[in-house]
């Protein structure tokens, strides 16, 4: 499933709702089915489980509780869905910081805890820098290869500046 369309979904729901960090089995598809016609009938059901499946929402006695800040989710005025695009399993790349982690630990230097750390205490003067930017100088500085990914970082700017 879709985690970002469904978040979206399950925002719609709760934005309508008085009590906004609980929302019922009969809110979800009386607003997602039949007011919105975001859902089928079908997969109303199908929905709600694979939800609770990942964890964005959970049983709370007769109601569903929201794992996650709603607020924090904006939703396009356009915003429309397929079953297929809500259901389809999306295979989410890891971000830069991520991999940047993993290479951090990879090497045996440090372990993700440490890397953190030091991006926080070792370069204060750096806190109007991007996060990856700081983690891969520590990294550099612990002389860690981090070769492939600066390649790739470079790339993403060149494909990024117009050619004349």
């Amino acid at each position: 499933m879709d985690k970002s369309i469904a978040r979206k979904a399950i925002t719609i729901v709760s934005l309508e709702k008085k009590d906004r960090s609980y929302i019922s089995k009969s809110d979800i598809i009386n607003i997602l089915v039949f007011k919105r016609k975001m859902i089928s009938e079908e997969n109303g059901d199908k929905f709600i489980n694979e939800c609770i499946k990942e964890g964005l929402i959970s049983p709370a006695g007769s109601k569903y509780q929201i794992n996650f800040n709603v607020a924090g989710v904006q939703i396009p005025i356009d915003f429309s869905f397929t079953d297929q695009d809500l259901f389809q399993e999306v295979v989410e790349e890891p971000s830069l910081l991520d991999r940047l982690l993993e290479i951090a630990v990879l090497s045996g230097k440090m372990t993700k805890k440490e890397a953190l750390n030091m991006m926080k205490e070792y370069l204060p003067g750096m806190i109007y820098v991007d996060n990856n930017v700081r983690l891969l100088t520590i990294l550099n500085d612990n002389f860690i290869n981090t070769r492939t990914i600066r390649k790739e970082i470079e790339k993403n700017i060149l494909d990024f500046i117009p050619r004349p």
